[in-house]
């Protein structure tokens, strides 16, 4: 009995090992716990995730705004993919370049884009700006960044660069 116990176990972590192979390993804390809590919320809703993350420097992003960009960026990708049946997936890349912090987030979606004078608006509120939206751009700007958002072959990308830097630490 103690045997057919440890087996059960034993293959409930391989299991789990399996199911979420996408986790991601960092030694920014705050970097891994939201990440990681997204991918089991995607997983959870058969989303393939994808990631790939190497961080060479210290992210000197305020813990709160590299929350909020991260929380608002994956949770917009996870809805997006939630209106589809098929082929849902995330791809999720995040790395430090010559003092720069750079995040590549590409997911499907359906092809249903509100866009209008370069700006996207929320698909859930009526065409108004979205407040991830809004605050996405607002964080990126704080740390004198870019942002590209592009959509074709039902996958939306956005591509985020912004200085890392310690002259941001307050």
């Amino acid at each position: 009995m103690k045997r057919y116990i440890y087996l059960n176990r034993m293959s409930n972590g391989i299991n789990f090992c399996r199911k979420y192979s996408s986790f991601i390993k960092s030694d920014n804390t705050i970097l891994e716990a939201m990440i990681n809590s997204k991918i089991i919320i995607a997983i959870d809703k058969n989303i393939k995730v994808n990631t790939k993350v190497d961080i060479k420097e210290n992210i000197y992003i305020n813990d709160l705004d590299l929350c909020e960009l991260l929380g608002n960026l994956l949770d917009n990708s996870i809805e997006a993919c939630e209106r589809i049946e098929r082929n849902r997936f995330i791809n999720i890349k995040i790395i430090s370049v010559n003092s720069n912090l750079i995040i590549v987030i590409d997911n499907s979606m359906d092809g249903n884009i509100n866009i209008n004078d370069n700006k996207y608006y929320s698909s859930k509120r009526n065409g108004v700006l979205g407040r991830g939206i809004s605050q996405i751009d607002k964080i990126v700007n704080k740390y004198d960044g870019m942002i590209y958002r592009k959509h074709c072959n039902c996958i939306f990308e956005t591509k985020i660069v912004m200085v890392n830097s310690e002259r941001y630490i307050n």
